[in-house]
């Protein structure tokens, strides 16, 4: 690790900080509360990447062990000639630390109450980076804990102030961030459509995803000004977004570079310029240096979507109706959601009960995309042990369909599977004809959940099919990455790893394989992965 000092905003640092952790609040339905001194210096000189990432790091923890209430994050200063202290606290109603666990915190691999936390993913390794960061950067970090009431982290960072310029009301920006969100609904669909998004900031690209996740554009992402020089020379896109603040190459530079690429296909593909500056005049001083237009950051869904309906070719561009259109039609009620709309013509499938038990819908959607995925993989092994005459691993498969079908509210499916389990269990003359006479139907209802959940992921397999096949050589870097986060049961890591892989198509070859790999990740079955990994 090295620290590469600049000039920089921090009010864009904390648009990006802020950015990403609402959408990982609103995963879990935390609140998340936001409060800076509007008279802080905004031009600082410090390494902002590494700034971004203590913080990031410190706030994801707080969401990630909190599992009701809310995560708040405060930001103040404290002035020393040209210096200033920088004091970000962030407080969370979560599990709480022990006592004992404390000196523990901030060591390697240290997983502290490992009984509590036992389904929580990552390691915490993230804190022992932190620390060493901050120790590089002659800051430091404290955490105040109370088992079971919640923690607070407090990180002072010193940095050398270059303008006193006032960073503002930026608690004001980002509760009208808020209120957009909450009214925020994709107004169109644009599954034909392919985009490039360029930002060296992993959590922007992430929002920006998950803003258009709906709406099935085919996203291509780059982090840098010269890996969206790779993409542009082999791909023609509709729509390019460029960060404008990028180290080595920024946003200008390489949209000029992309507008007179020898052999390139974008030469006159729009390019929206992404901005955390954006003053008075600064559209006129864009479109001056060659860019299309530009988007204010942090990303705003109407604003992004409102570029995009602009700028994409009209033939690929696919309106719906709008929140205001629910709200004063006859039809759909406003209040409902796309998946709830689904389940409602779904044979066999209870929203209420499957929202119930995973508590919120975004959970369920996850999980639902996991049940769905390996219905294949897992009814193949209970007809397996069935055909064998296997029992004891018969009714383990069993077990394990009878929860996963009422997370995802198939109750009569769960219900079947209990009643199979009982009899697994038992093994009387008259459970083994139980067993016999409806194991077949059984597996018949759970692989027709197949042909019923398909067009939920029909376009995102179809963009798969789509893709550039993978390289051996990057797949085979993929699996040693897997395998180190493995070593460390690092989930996250993990994940973020199959996510990126998935981007591109598996060969046939491997297609099996990596299957094996992701099913056990989400599963956190780490026998079966390293199995996997071992193959």
């Amino acid at each position: 690790m090295e620290i590469v000092n600049a000039i920089y905003k921090l009010s864009s640092v904390l648009n990006d900080v802020t950015n990403m952790i609402i959408f990982k609040a609103k995963q879990k339905n935390l609140e998340f509360h936001v409060n800076v001194d509007e008279t802080l210096p905004d031009e600082l000189y410090g390494d902002p990447v590494r700034v971004r990432q203590v913080v990031v790091n410190i706030l994801n923890n707080a969401v990630k062990y909190t599992d009701k209430g809310s995560v708040s994050f405060h930001v103040e200063g404290v002035r020393d000639d040209d210096m200033i202290n920088l004091i970000f606290t962030v407080k969370d109603t979560g599990i709480g630390i022990k006592s004992e666990d404390l000196p523990k915190l901030f060591g390697k691999f240290q997983r502290v109450d490992l009984e509590r936390n036992s389904t929580v993913e990552g390691t915490g390794l993230g804190l022992s980076i932190t620390k060493n960061l901050l120790e590089m950067m002659k800051g430091e970090v404290n955490v105040d804990s109370e088992y079971g009431k919640g923690s607070t982290f407090t990180i002072r960072l010193p940095q050398k102030i270059i303008r006193d310029e006032a960073i503002g009301n930026f608690q004001e920006k980002f509760n009208q961030y808020i209120q957009s969100m909450r009214a925020y609904r994709e107004s169109f669909r644009a599954p034909e459509a392919h985009i490039l998004v360029v930002d060296d900031t992993d959590m922007n690209l992430t929002v920006v995803e998950g803003l258009l996740s709906k709406t099935e554009i085919k996203i291509d992402t780059a982090s840098s000004g010269f890996e969206a020089l790779s993409l542009t020379k082999k791909t023609k896109y509709d729509l390019i977004f460029m960060d404008q603040r990028m180290p080595q190459m920024d946003g200008t530079e390489a949209m000029q570079n992309i507008r007179s690429q020898d052999g390139g296909m974008n030469h006159d593909t729009p390019v929206i310029c992404l901005t955390a500056d954006a003053v008075s005049g600064a559209r006129e001083e864009y479109l001056r240096l060659g860019f299309t237009n530009y988007l204010s950051k942090p990303v705003e869904g109407p604003a992004i979507e409102n570029m995009l309906v602009k700028y994409l070719p009209e033939s690929k561009v696919i309106l719906q109706k709008t929140f205001a259109d629910d709200e004063s039609s006859n039809g759909t009620d406003a209040g409902h959601t796309e998946l709830e709309e689904f389940y409602e013509t779904a044979e066999g499938l209870s929203y209420d009960d499957a929202v119930r038990v995973c508590s919120n819908e975004d959970i369920l959607a996850r999980t639902l995309e996991q049940f769905y995925r390996s219905i294949n993989e897992n009814s193949n092994a209970i007809e397996l042990f069935f055909m064998n005459g296997d029992y004891k691993n018969y009714t383990i498969k069993v077990h394990a369909l009878k929860s996963s079908a009422r997370l995802i509210g198939a109750l009569k499916l769960s219900d079947d599977a209990r009643h199979l389990e009982d009899c697994g269990n038992d093994l009387s003359e008259s459970s083994m004809l139980q067993i016999q006479e409806r194991t077949p139907k059984l597996l018949e209802d759970y692989r027709s959940l197949i042909d019923i959940l398909s067009p939920l992921y029909a376009a995102k397999d179809k963009a798969r099919e789509s893709a550039p096949e993978i390289s051996r050589e990057s797949l085979n870097e993929a699996y040693e990455a897997i395998k180190e986060f493995s070593a460390s049961f690092d989930i996250d890591a993990i994940d973020s790893v199959i996510e990126e892989v998935r981007k591109y198509k598996i060969p046939e070859s491997e297609s099996a394989r990596f299957e094996k790999i992701e099913n056990s990740a989400r599963n956190m079955d780490w026998n079966g992965l390293n199995d996997a990994l071992k193959a």
